[in-house]
């Protein structure tokens, strides 16, 4: 796979991003003829599920799921070309059902949400969910 770097990143997280690549198997699943790919890390009873918009992969999220994998089930998904929206439900309802069938399906963020803030801070997140109530 040819990764591609926007100019001016530094180098420091450059090579933090490529090494969040290397440690990773990525899986795959095939579900109604198309195939998935997503990433599985961490463990504990919650579980943080990362979806992206539609441009993008799993590891758009690799600083959260950095941040979160010590303590909690990450899951991120990759989508496959789709043709519908229930496609992209049947996929990704396929991969929870097979990694987290028997844990608390935790708080899932959509990257549709509308304003949300973006935060490496576990406190900020832990306060969030506490006041949204999820």
């Amino acid at each position: 796979m040819i990764i591609v770097m926007k100019q001016n990143v530094p180098e420091a997280q450059v090579k933090a991003f490529l090494a969040f690549r290397n440690s990773f198997a990525v899986h795959r699943l095939e579900i109604n003829g198309v195939k998935w790919e997503y990433i599985a890390a961490g463990s504990g009873q919650e579980a943080f599920l990362f979806l992206h918009g539609l441009s993008g992969a799993y590891d758009i999220w690799w600083q959260q799921i950095q941040a979160l994998r010590g303590n909690f089930r990450v899951i991120s998904v990759t989508y496959p070309a789709v043709d519908s929206l229930e496609g992209l439900s049947d996929g990704v309802l396929a991969i929870l059902d097979t990694r987290i069938q028997r844990m608390a399906y935790g708080k899932i963020f959509l990257e549709s949400l509308p304003t949300y803030t973006i935060t490496q801070n576990l406190a900020e997140v832990e306060r969030f969910m506490q006041d949204s109530h999820v």
